[in-house]
C-alpha cells in the first residue's frame, strides 16, 4: 500500500506549481504517558555512587544490593533514572530502554510534557513501588486534572495494577499497556531463587551463595513467583501421585526447607512469609474485577522457550525438572496474557527488547496518537496559490485530499488514486492538475 506520497501541484494550462509536501501528518498524542519500567531497570545511587546501572559497579558493589530482612524499606539507595544504557566492558554499551525512548520520540512525545518517565527501586515490594508511583504522579503539575495512560514493561505492569486498585489510579488513567507483563509470574523467578543468575554470572558477582543471598532479599522477587494453572507440581513427572502445588503457601516453604540455610531464622521467615502474603494479594488483583472505564493492552510475548513449569520432588521438595513452553523468554505467553490468549496481541521479540518488535511499534501509535494510515498522504495542508482556468483565475490551496480509489492495490500493478484540492472554503478547486510519487 502507500507509505509515502510527495505531491505537487501543477496548472493544467500554465505549469505553476507548490512546494512538496511533508511525508506524513503530524501526529498528535492522545493525552500524556507515564512510562514504568521493569525489575532491574532503573539506576540506583548512594552517597558513594552507582550501584546498579553502570557494569563495573553491578561487579564490585552486587552485595550492597542486599536488604535487610528487618527493615527492607530501609535503604540508602535512591533510584535516579531508567536505564538507557548499560556499560559492558568500558565504551561498549548495551542497550535497556533505549528503543522504547527512540519509539516515543517518533511518536512527538516530549519527556517532561506529555511523557514521564517513573525509575523505582525495583528490589521492594511492588506494593511500596505504587504507593511512590501514585505520589511521582501528582507531583507533576503537568498531569494536573489530566487524564493518562500507563505503559509498563515487565514488572512494572504489576506497579501499575496496584496503581489502579489501591490508589485511585483508575480515576485519571484512560489505559494500561504492558509490555511482556508476568500478570500471573514467571517460573524464571523461581529458577533465578534456586539457581542464581547462572554460573557465570554468579562468578562474576561472588558465587552463587553470595547472588541467592542477596536476591532472597528482594521483596519484589516472590511477587514474581507463579500462580497459572499447574505452573508448579508437587512430585516428579512420572510420579502417578503429583499433584499441583501452591508455591505462595509459606508451610511449603517451611516443610521443604526452602529458605538457604545461611539466611534461615525468625526475621527472614518473617519477612518471607509477609513477601509471600503480599504476592497472594497482588494475585487477587490481578484475577479480580478491573476498573471498566480503563482500556487494558496486553502485548504477550512468544515462540521463545520460556521456563513454565517446575517440578519438586515429592519428598525433599528440591525443584527436579523444569519445561519449557512458549513466552519472550523470560515470562511465559499465558502469564503475559494474564490467561486471556485470545485478548491479547503477541509480540515475536525477547523479553527485554519486546518493545523493539514492530507490531509493538504499530500498536503503541495506535494506542497513543491520533494515528490514521491516511494521514500519511491523506488530506495535507498546504499554502499556495494556483492559476486556473482560461482567465488566469487565482485561488488560494488550503488543503489535498488523496484517497484510494479502489481498497485492494495488487502488488505491481498500478494504484488508483483520487485527489481533492481545495480552497480556504473548503470548497474544490477544479482544473489542476496533480502528480504523485509513490514511496514503498
Amino acid at each position: 500500500m502507500l507509505i509515502r506520497l510527495a505531491l505537487f501541484l501543477a496548472c493544467a494550462l500554465l505549469g505553476a506549481f507548490l512546494p512538496s509536501l511533508p511525508s506524513h501528518a503530524q501526529e498528535e498524542a492522545l493525552e500524556p504517558v507515564v512510562f514504568i519500567p521493569g525489575i532491574l531497570g532503573s539506576r540506583l545511587e548512594d552517597g558513594k555512587g552507582v550501584v546498579w546501572g553502570d557494569a563495573l559497579a553491578m561487579v564490585r558493589r552486587f552485595p550492597d544490593l542486599r536488604l535487610s530482612f528487618d527493615e527492607p524499606e530501609k535503604t540508602e539507595l535512591r533510584a535516579t533514572e531508567i536505564l538507557s544504557t548499560v556499560g559492558i566492558l568500558g565504551p561498549f554499551k548495551v542497550g535497556q530502554y533505549s528503543g522504547i525512548r527512540k519509539t516515543f520520540k517518533e511518536l512527538g512525545f516530549v519527556e517532561g510534557k506529555d511523557l514521564f518517565y517513573f525509575p523505582y527501586d525495583w528490589r521492594q515490594s511492588n506494593f511500596v513501588t505504587a504507593e511512590r508511583l501514585r505520589a511521582f504522579i501528582e507531583s507533576k503539575k503537568e498531569l494536573a486534572g489530566r487524564k493518562i495512560t500507563i505503559v509498563a514493561h515487565s514488572m512494572g505492569g504489576l506497579v501499575a495494577h496496584i496503581y489502579l486498585h489501591d490508589h485511585g489510579g483508575a480515576r485519571n488513567t484512560t489505559k494500561l499497556v504492558t509490555l511482556g507483563t508476568p500478570h500471573l509470574g514467571s517460573a524464571d523467578s523461581v529458577w533465578t531463587l534456586w539457581n542464581g543468575l547462572g554460573q557465570l554470572k554468579d562468578f562474576v558477582l561472588g558465587g552463587e551463595a553470595q547472588v541467592r543471598r542477596t536476591v532472597f532479599s528482594f521483596a519484589s522477587m516472590y511477587e514474581l513467583l507463579p500462580t497459572y494453572d499447574r505452573c508448579c507440581i508437587l512430585g516428579a513427572p512420572g510420579d502417578a501421585a503429583r499433584t499441583p502445588t501452591n508455591i505462595l503457601d509459606f508451610s511449603n516453604w517451611l516443610k521443604y526447607r526452602w529458605i538457604p540455610g545461611d539466611i534461615d531464622g525468625a526475621a527472614a521467615r518473617k519477612f518471607i512469609g509477609g513477601s509471600l502474603a503480599r504476592a497472594a494479594r497482588l494475585n487477587e488483583i490481578i484475577t479480580g474485577p478491573r476498573p471498566k472505564n480503563v482500556r487494558f493492552i496486553k502485548i504477550a510475548g512468544d515462540l521463545f522457550k520460556t521456563y513454565t513449569r517446575v517440578y519438586f520432588d515429592g519428598r525433599s521438595g528440591a525443584p527436579v525438572r523444569w519445561d519449557q513452553f512458549g513466552g519472550d523468554g523470560t515470562v511465559p505467553l499465558v502469564s503475559a496474557a494474564a490467561n486471556e490468549l485470545g485478548d491479547s496481541d503477541t509480540a515475536i521479540h525477547v523479553h527485554s527488547t519486546i518493545f523493539d518488535d514492530e507490531h509493538v511499534k504499530l500498536k503503541l501509535r495506535r494506542v497513543l496518537t491520533r494515528y490514521n494510515p491516511l494521514d500519511q498522504y491523506a488530506y495535507q495542508a498546504v499554502e499556495g496559490i494556483v492559476e486556473v482556468g482560461p482567465d488566469k483565475e487565482f485561488r488560494k490551496v488550503r488543503a489535498i485530499d488523496i484517497s484510494p480509489g479502489e481498497s485492494y492495490q495488487q502488488t505491481g500493478g498500478n494504484a488508483v488514486l483520487r485527489a481533492r484540492v481545495e480552497d480556504e472554503d473548503g470548497q474544490a478547486i477544479k482544473g489542476v492538475e496533480v502528480k504523485a510519487w509513490l514511496n514503498p
